[in-house]
């Protein structure tokens, strides 16, 4: 089913301030999923064996994936392309993956896409 194809009624009871704060969250979603992408692809360059280099590139793909899942549905449901909120946590978490990743720390940057 579209949202198109509901009722008038039921379609009116999603107001547009709503149908804009359900996309800037699923476009915060999306974020936080090409943040994870990039950092599996990054993980690759020193993971310990082949293994995890196989496993790491697999992640990156899926991630991207839910990126695109999460971006195609917020233009679906927001189509004037709201901004992301600014959200302090997430970007802590960049920086704290990408401090792991400078140090070559394997474990911590694991334990930062977690």
């Amino acid at each position: 089913m579209r949202f198109a194809d509901l009722d008038p009624r039921h379609r009116r009871q999603v107001t547009p301030a709503q149908r804009r704060e359900f996309a800037a969250v699923l476009r915060l979603l999306a974020k936080g999923e090409r943040i994870a992408s990039s950092g599996a692809l990054a993980q690759r360059a020193f993971a310990p064996d082949r293994a995890a280099c196989r496993f790491l590139g697999r992640q990156a793909r899926e991630e991207r994936f839910h990126a695109r899942v999460f971006e195609c549905a917020a233009a679906w449901v927001d189509p004037g392309g709201a901004k992301i909120p600014a959200c302090a946590g997430l970007a802590r978490l960049e920086r704290a993956g990408q401090a792991c990743l400078q140090r070559r720390d394997f474990i911590g940057t694991v334990l930062v896409q977690q």
